[in-house]
């Protein structure tokens, strides 16, 4: 039996404490909320689970549980018809719930700003392929500079070589990402034109075009959709659109937690010379001060001056991140620190 815990899969603008009883996990347990002031996190009692050191069966099986509970929950209608929830990334555990309200306490000022930010919008990714890539590649074999290589090639002595396979190859790639190139300049522009955000994911396959998530205003889905099946028109079936949506903001504002020992940040308290109790601006005048002294452009001549000075900047970060607003931070010996903040969405849009 391993350790019990509270796992966390998302957060909602509500201060009053919910059952969801239609979203029950695979293992029976019930999914409800923990409240602190007018916001509160979805969450059910579960067995604490490494998914570092899950097969990929079994991290694919408990995705889906987490995007399920979240999507059922968005689409019940308890937290109201214009808000999100605002998920938590997959495998977000707390112990218990004093430290699930500890999270929601250090990140409600950036939550309630999110929540502002989603309200009255969704999320719906469109993923655009070939319909018929066999197709695609005979087009390219007909194009001038592929056509005239291979009657080159016809005409050689000795045969064909591996370098003259590659080059073959190299040339239907530079057709292919021209042709895809094309097609996804006039697809992007149009979408993007009846949304408010777009982040850009990553090509799966030779067959997609492109793969973006938009975020949309509710009152703005029929136009998108609309847009959609006028660019299914347009290129005459030799493009598949598949979307997915409406979604909670998997793609712009899914929030992460990571927890700091206590023993780090007791190092970092005394590599900085701060006392028990500092606020955000300690922090930074105390890195200034530290950093100016033990920069390596000051003392050239010291040995190993710039691990002291990158042990400085360690320390700053993780005492950084402990105090993420402009309150006062109270070093606690008893409890580690547990922080939250949004995930790093790296194709960004506008």
């Amino acid at each position: 039996m391993g350790i019990s815990g509270i796992y966390i899969y998302g957060i909602i603008n509500s201060d009053k404490e919910i059952i969801f009883p239609d979203c029950k996990v695979m293992s029976g347990e019930d999914v409800y909320t923990i409240t602190y002031e007018d916001i509160s996190a979805v969450v059910s009692d579960s067995e604490i689970v490494d998914y570092n050191s899950l097969i990929k069966e079994k991290v694919a099986e408990y995705l889906l549980r987490h995007q399920l509970v979240i999507e059922n929950v968005m689409n019940i209608g308890n937290i109201g018809e214009e808000s999100n929830i605002i998920p938590m990334q997959l495998g977000t555990y707390a112990m218990d719930e004093d430290e699930v309200r500890s999270i929601l306490a250090k990140g409600y000022r950036m939550i309630k700003q999110i929540i502002g930010k989603t309200y009255g919008k969704t999320e719906i990714d469109v993923v655009a392929s070939w319909a018929n890539i066999g197709t695609v590649l005979k087009e390219a074999a007909n194009e001038k500079e592929i056509r005239v290589f291979k009657e080159e090639l016809l005409n050689k002595e000795g045969g064909v070589s591996v370098e003259d396979q590659i080059r073959t190859g190299v040339l239907i790639r530079k057709y292919l990402d021209k042709r895809r190139e094309l097609c996804a300049s006039k697809i992007a522009p149009s979408l993007v034109r009846v949304s408010k955000d777009y982040r850009i994911h990553e090509l799966m396959d030779d067959n997609m075009i492109l793969n973006i998530a938009f975020l949309i205003e509710k009152s703005r889905l029929n136009d998108f959709w609309e847009r959609v099946e006028g660019l299914d028109n347009e290129f005459s079936g030799k493009i598949n659109f598949r979307c997915v949506g409406p979604l909670p903001p998997y793609s712009f504002n899914t929030l992460v937690t990571k927890r700091i020992r206590y023993a780090d940040i007791a190092s970092a308290k005394e590599k900085l010379n701060l006392s028990d109790i500092v606020t955000k601006e300690d922090i930074k005048k105390a890195y200034r001060r530290k950093a100016f002294l033990n920069h390596p452009d000051k003392k050239m001549e010291i040995q190993d001056t710039h691990i002291q000075f990158n042990d400085v900047v360690s320390a700053y970060k993780t005492l950084a991140e402990c105090c993420n607003d402009d309150s006062s931070f109270k070093i606690d010996s008893f409890k580690d620190a547990i922080i939250i903040k949004e995930k790093n969405h790296y194709a960004a849009g506008r």
